[in-house]
């Protein structure tokens, strides 16, 4: 987790603190800028195929999805169900101390105000809120930490599901007072893996019942990259799409140990996601285009489709397929096709904070990909939700709302140009979580396409 200056999380009702005795119910989203609660609407087990607005003859996902077996879940984390925990210091330490302040930091009990969700929660809540079914599997411990997550996840509706309970990973994240920031975790100090054989204590069920799984490059520091391989290759021959995002320890992956778990990930890959450093580090190439196109080209991958963020410039995507192809879940792409790319800006925002935009920018992706949306559409979606998280501060709970999303593809639909009928069919993609009303007005900027 990254902290811009001068964040400061919002103080947790101690009922949050409380351990979970049952699931929610029926699951609850606030409504989009008054507060209300309103009953999430879960998109259909079998999605109907994209509206006119977001399915265009152009688009590489020009085909509607195929019939797919009923699912429970839209998507499935695995592992990385890590907590932040903020300090305030009075000044950054040297990295080198940081072993040390570390176990002093972990004797030292957090206050309620200093939680926030972290690791794979960040993607999870986002995927919720656009109205995925959405499920975490993986070990959380029953202290402090895994229940505060525990009860965040299930207050966005998304079912836990942790067969093991060792001690829940934190990552401290010091901050002085200019709001400067460094961090402290096991995850750069070791012993990895971190968890030991525990750290792979997957729910084989909910991976099977899912028709995505997104997992991180960081697991590979919580578990042995066996049975991280065996549980994704259990999936994917269920029919899960598998999400690969190497992430911010994407250097690890130069080691010959890594390196051959990178391969074996990438072969299991559907969609890969990486920011500009991390594409580099993976490739040896510089330059969006051409790392996501290196990915893609990698001996041994299987990918459809690669994404590079690059912040406020947007994103890159990498595609196999002609323009008149399909792709995304319900098409062909197989390693031998050709390979186009896609970028589409990012909307310009006030930025208060970037973390979590990535994880955010994931979701919308799977939501795109499962749905075989329009290349375009599905960039201008993930585009707007990144952006909008960047609006406030911190991960976790205050990723982006649908509303605040809306607001930014409306903007962009308004202002006409290139931009207008990619806006417009994310606004399409988006509207299934809002309710009636606004699913109306999705369906009325849609016809004007």
């Amino acid at each position: 987790m990254e902290l811009s200056s001068g964040m400061r999380l919002a103080r947790v009702p101690r009922s949050l603190l409380t351990p979970l005795t049952r699931p929610l119910a029926r699951p609850f989203r606030q409504h989009p800028g008054d507060g209300r609660r309103v009953a999430r609407r879960f998109p259909p087990r079998n999605p109907a195929p994209p509206t006119c607005a977001a399915l265009t003859s152009e688009s590489p996902c020009s085909q509607a999805p195929t019939s797919t077996p009923t699912k429970l879940y839209d998507m499935t984390t695995l592992g990385n169900l890590c907590v932040d925990v903020l300090v305030e210091v009075p000044r950054l330490p040297d990295p080198t101390a940081h072993p040390a302040l570390l176990d002093r930091l972990r004797a030292t009990p957090p206050g309620p105000d200093s939680l926030e969700v972290g690791g794979s929660g960040n993607a999870s809540i986002a995927a919720a809120r656009l109205g995925l079914r959405v499920c975490c599997t993986g070990p959380l411990g029953r202290d402090l930490y895994g229940q505060f997550m525990a009860s965040v996840l299930a207050a966005e509706g998304i079912r836990l599901a942790r067969p093991a309970a060792p001690p829940s990973l934190t990552c401290h994240v010091l901050v002085d007072p200019a709001g400067r920031h460094a961090f402290c975790s096991a995850y750069d100090h070791g012993p990895w893996p971190l968890l030991g054989d525990a750290g792979a204590a997957f729910d084989a069920e909910a991976l099977l019942a899912s028709r995505a799984v997104l997992v991180s490059g960081v697991l590979l520091d919580e578990a042995p990259p066996a049975p991280v391989l065996a549980a994704l290759a259990a999936a994917r021959a269920a029919g899960a799409a598998i999400f690969f995002d190497p992430g911010p320890r994407s250097w690890t992956f130069q080691t010959p140990a890594r390196a051959a778990a990178l391969a074996a990930l990438l072969a299991l890959s559907d969609v890969v996601l990486l920011t500009e450093d991390e594409a580099a580090a993976v490739t040896g190439v510089r330059g969006a285009e051409a790392a996501a196109v290196a990915v893609l080209r990698r001996n041994g991958c299987a990918a459809r489709w690669c994404a590079v963020k690059r912040g406020a410039a947007g994103a890159v995507l990498a595609l196999r397929g002609a323009a008149d192809g399909a792709g995304g879940a319900g098409g062909a792409g197989g390693a031998g096709t050709p390979i186009r790319t896609v970028s589409a800006p990012a909307p310009a925002v006030e930025v208060a904070d970037t973390v979590g935009c990535g994880d955010a920018f994931a979701a919308a992706l799977v939501l795109g990909y499962l749905g075989g949306y329009s290349v375009h559409s599905v960039l201008a979606l993930a585009n707007a939700v990144g952006a909008a998280t960047a609006c406030s501060r911190g991960a976790g709970r205050s990723v982006a709302h649908p509303g605040a999303v809306r607001r930014l593809l409306e903007a962009q639909a308004g202002a006409g140009g290139e931009g207008r009928g990619p806006a417009l069919g994310a606004l399409a993609m988006l509207s299934p979580c809002h309710g009636a009303e606004a699913g109306r007005d999705g369906r009325a900027l849609a016809a004007e396409v």
